[in-house]
């Protein structure tokens, strides 16, 4: 029989960084006693009230002690403070590591899959390692597995879990309800927003702008966001001459403006050799719902947040130049420039809804009460 309101927890190992905001927002709008439950907190972790979230505080060192015990003393802790119908997990490393614990409970079990918890194959890390080789412990455990896209649900399949146990629901993102900047009034950037790392394939951008910037000296590249590259970024562009700025991390509202005044997002994201693969993108939907198209990789999720009238904004080969010519293409054409951005938006708007996607997500919880 399905309860009214059911209670809804979360967890999370490491409280939510910036890019997992999405986490919290959906604490938020889950039922009157949901709360979210983490072991330790990164410097990384956004600032947030502490009514609905509880935090163990215990470091790394002894994350990993505790993972080899089994988890006892967060048993404890769990046994505690854990009082709901449902626990949604999201990554399938962080379900697998706390199985030991959840085999102690009766509540439902909600497992969300993101992309490199799932498409990576290899790793130098013990923990992902055993993670991967066992991962069929989490799929029996739970009671529905949540894939971000139908990419993730074809990577699924692939590992063995079971067709019946997998939904496809999108996070979703706020929509914006901002005019979009005219083509004439925007300003002549290309922008990349994401972690600097070999995944998001910076490096692409950066060499098609460089190309590009010789015949449109005008157009600069802004590159938002930070990682282990970033260094061997700034020397790439200083080599080739390519006019751009790092910026550096920012506020989604600031990343927002950004986004809205360009004239393109590129996001030249590419699989690697060892699995990992873009799971959607965010940041194209959040570019299309602020009126700016995207340009982009076809690779893993990043399909399904372009609308099938605008795939020749998919770059099928992967190279700079092929990158170059479709960015091109889209900056300078003044005429259909405003299609592109009424189709995005529209695409966008109607189906990535973080209102419509919560209100899926909650059918979700239903259908296993």
């Amino acid at each position: 029989m399905l309860i009214s309101e059911p209670v809804i927890h979360f967890y999370r190992e490491n409280y939510l960084n910036f890019s997992e905001r999405f986490i919290y927002d959906q604490l938020h709008q889950s039922s009157k006693g949901a709360k979210l439950f983490a072991l330790s907190k990164t410097h990384k972790s956004f600032s947030q009230p502490e009514d609905k979230v509880f935090i163990l505080n215990i470091n790394k060192g002894l994350l990993q002690l505790f993972r080899a015990l089994g988890f006892m003393y967060p048993s404890a802790w769990f046994r505690s403070l854990v009082k709901c119908d449902i626990l949604h997990i999201h990554f399938g490393f962080d379900a697998y590591y706390l199985i030991r614990v959840l085999s102690n409970f009766d509540f439902k079990l909600v497992v969300t899959f993101h992309g490199y918890d799932i498409n990576r194959k290899e790793s130098s890390n013990f923990w992902f390692r055993f993670y991967r080789k066992n991962i069929s412990e989490v799929f029996e455990r739970a009671d529905k597995i949540v894939a971000v896209s139908k990419f993730i649900e074809k990577q699924l399949l692939l590992n063995g879990c079971p067709k019946d146990k997998i939904v496809v629901s999108y996070i979703g993102i706020p929509i914006s309800s901002q005019e979009p900047i005219e083509y004439s009034d925007k300003d002549t950037t290309i922008l990349f927003v994401g972690r600097l790392e070999p995944v998001k394939g910076c490096e692409y951008l950066i060499r098609a702008a460089a190309d590009i910037q010789r015949n449109y000296p005008s157009i600069m590249l802004k590159v938002i966001g930070n990682g282990s590259q970033r260094e061997m970024l700034e020397k790439l562009a200083e080599d080739l001459n390519c006019q751009c700025m790092f910026i550096g991390e920012l506020d989604n509202i600031s990343v927002r403006d950004e986004m809205r005044r360009a004239l393109v997002l590129c996001s030249p994201s590419v699989p690697l050799e060892n699995g990992e693969c873009e799971a959607l993108g965010m940041v194209c939907l959040e570019s299309q719902t602020m009126g700016t198209p995207v340009v982009a990789f076809d690779v893993g999720g990043i399909p399904e947040t372009i609308p099938p009238s605008l795939n020749s904004q998919l770059v099928k080969d992967i190279d700079y130049k092929s990158l170059g010519d479709v960015i091109l293409s889209v900056i300078t054409d003044s005429d259909g420039y405003s299609i592109r951005v009424k189709e995005g938006k529209k695409f966008v708007d109607e189906k990535f809804d973080i209102k419509v996607c919560n209100e899926e997500r909650n059918t979700i919880y239903g259908s296993i009460l």
